[in-house]
C-alpha cells in the first residue's frame, strides 16, 4: 500500500528530508549514499531451534512480557507514547503481519545496503534479513506499542545467510546519522560488527545529539571477537541475553554457548522468544521461538521508550542512569562481568523519577577504551559528520578526521572565501610571466 510519505523528527534536531513510510499505511521513498567498501554485515541473532508456533501467539502475552510487567505498565500510561524509536536492522516484511498491525512504523526506502537506490528496505518474501529485521521491530512494538518506530534497512532483504549479504560499507553508520536527524529517541541496532572509523563519527554526533544508542553482542564464541567492539564503544548500552528464569545462555539447561564478553551493560529477555514467521516454510503468519542477543537489544529499547514516555523531562542519560540503577536486585550500581548491571526492569524503572538522576552518561570514560573506541571529547566535540551529505563522499578508511576540529574563528585558518583570491592571483601571476617569457624570446 503506498500513500504518500511522513517524515518524523524532532524540532531541535537537524533534518535531511528523506522521507520515511509508514508500514501498511503509507509507504514514501528516500534516497541516501553510502560508502565506497563491501562488506558483509555480521548478525547479533543466532537461531537456537526453531519451532513453528500457533499465528494467534503473537497477539497473546508471552513470559518475557509477564516477567518485564509490560501489559501493566503500557495500561498506566508507560506505552512508549510521544517517543521514537529507531532500529537499524537487515531488512523487514513488506506485507502485513500481526505483530506489526496498528503499529506507528514508519520504514525509509531505500535500503542503505547500496548507494544507488537499488536495493529496497522491504520484501514479502520471508529471508533471514527480512525475519530478522521484523522480530526485532516487532519486539519494540509489543514493548512499547505506542512509540513511533523508525525502520532503517542496512543489508539485502533477498539474503537467506546469517550474514545478510554483502553490502557497501558505512550503511549502519549513515542509518545513525539519517535516525537522528529523523528524531529518533533510541536507536535499537541488533547487529554486531567491528568499529570502523564512520561509525565512531556517528555514535559519537548520536550522543551528542542526546540520542541512546543499544546494540547487541554476539551469541558465539567462535565468532569474530572484534564484531562487540560496535557495542562496547564508550557511551553505547550492550546488551546480552537471558532466559525466564534468568539464566544465561550456555548455563546449565539453557540453548546457546557462554560468552567472554569484555563488556556487557545489562541482560534483558532473549531466549526462547516468539517470533513472526517461519523460515523453514516461509509462511509469514506462522510464528517460531528462537533466541540471541538481537532480541534482547530491541526489547531493551523498548523499555527505555515505555519508561520515557511516563517521564517525558528526562534526558538521554537520565534514561540511561535509569536503566542501570533499577537493573539487578535493587538499586545499587553493583557490576558483574557476565550480568553487567543486572538484568532490565521495567518495573523498578517506573517507581523512580530519572530525572532525580544525574544528567551524565554513567557508561562513558574519560578516555577511549581500546583501539577503535571514542573518548568523552569525542562525544562533547561531536559535529554533524561531513560525509553523510549526499554531495559529500565519505573518507577513506584511512582518514583520521574522523570528529572535525571546531572553527578557530578569527586569527585561527584562513577563512574559506579568501581561496579562490589566492587562486586567481597565482593564475593571472602565471599568465602574465608566460606573456613576458614570450616577448623576450622575440
Amino acid at each position: 500500500m503506498r500513500c504518500g510519505a511522513s517524515t518524523a523528527g524532532a524540532a531541535n534536531r537537524r533534518r535531511s528530508g528523506l522521507s520515511l513510510a509508514r508500514l501498511g499505511a503509507r509507504r514514501g521513498a528516500g534516497r541516501s549514499r553510502a560508502g565506497s567498501r563491501w562488506v558483509a554485515l555480521v548478525v547479533a541473532l543466532g537461531l537456537v531451534g526453531v519451532v513453528p508456533g500457533a499465528a494467534s501467539a503473537v497477539d497473546g502475552e508471552d513470559w518475557w512480557q509477564r516477567h518485564l510487567g509490560v501489559t501493566a505498565a503500557n495500561q498506566a500510561g508507560a506505552d512508549g507514547r510521544g517517543r521514537t524509536v529507531a532500529v537499524i536492522d537487515q531488512a523487514i516484511t513488506s506485507v502485513n503481519v500481526p505483530v506489526l498491525e496498528g503499529v506507528d512504523l514508519r520504514v525509509r526506502e531505500p535500503s542503505f545496503c547500496a548507494s544507488d537506490g537499488t536495493i529496497p528496505a522491504a520484501a514479502s518474501r520471508l529471508t533471514y534479513a527480512t525475519s530478522h529485521g521484523t522480530s526485532t521491530t516487532g519486539l519494540v512494538a509489543r514493548t512499547a506499542p505506542a512509540a513511533t518506530i523508525l525502520f532503517y534497512g542496512v543489508g539485502n532483504p533477498a539474503a537467506n545467510i546469517r550474514g545478510g549479504g554483502a553490502c557497501e560499507g558505512g550503511g549502519v553508520s549513515r542509518a545513525i546519522v539519517q535516525a537522528v536527524s529523523d528524531g529518533a529517541d533510541v536507536i535499537s541496532i541488533s547487529l554486531a560488527g567491528e568499529s570502523r572509523w564512520d561509525y565512531q563519527a556517528a555514535v559519537a554526533w548520536a550522543q551528542h545529539q542526546g540520542v541512546v544508542i543499544v546494540r547487541g553482542l554476539r551469541n558465539d564464541d567462535s565468532d569474530i571477537r572484534d564484531s562487540d567492539e560496535t557495542a562496547r564503544l564508550n557511551g553505547v548500552v550492550a546488551v546480552a541475553a537471558h532466559d525466564a528464569q534468568g539464566r544465561f545462555p550456555g548455563d546449565p539447561g539453557v540453548v546457546g554457548v557462554s560468552v567472554p564478553y569484555e563488556r556487557v551493560t545489562v541482560r534483558a529477555p532473549g531466549v526462547g522468544m516468539l517470533i513472526q514467521g517461519d523460515r523453514n516454510t516461509g509462511d509469514w503468519a506462522a510464528t517460531s521461538i528462537t533466541s540471541g542477543t538481537s532480541l534482547a537489544t530491541p526489547v531493551t529499547a523498548g523499555v527505555l521508550a515505555a519508561v520515557w514516555s511516563k517521564y517525558p523531562d528526562a534526558t538521554g542519560n537520565q534514561m540511561i542512569q535509569a536503566l542501570i540503577h533499577a537493573a539487578g536486585d535493587g538499586y545499587g550500581l553493583e557490576y558483574d562481568s557476565r550480568a553487567g548491571y543486572g538484568a532490565v526492569s521495567l518495573q523498578r524503572m517506573l517507581e523512580r523519577d530519572p530525572t532525580t538522576y544525574p544528567d551524565v552518561n554513567p557508561l562513558v570514560q574519560p578516555e577511549a577504551q581500546f583501539d577503535g573506541d571514542i573518548s568523552a571529547a569525542d562525544i562533547e566535540n561531536a559535529v554533524f559528520p561531513p560525509w553523510m551529505a549526499s554531495e559529500t563522499p565519505m573518507p577513506s578508511p584511512t582518514s583520521t578526521d574522523w570528529f572535525p576540529e571546531p572553527d578557530p574563528g578569527p586569527g585561527g585558518a584562513v577563512p574559506g572565501w579568501v581561496w579562490p583570491l589566492i587562486v586567481a592571483v597565482v593564475l593571472v601571476g602565471a599568465a602574465v610571466a608566460v606573456v613576458i617569457v614570450m616577448v623576450r624570446r622575440r
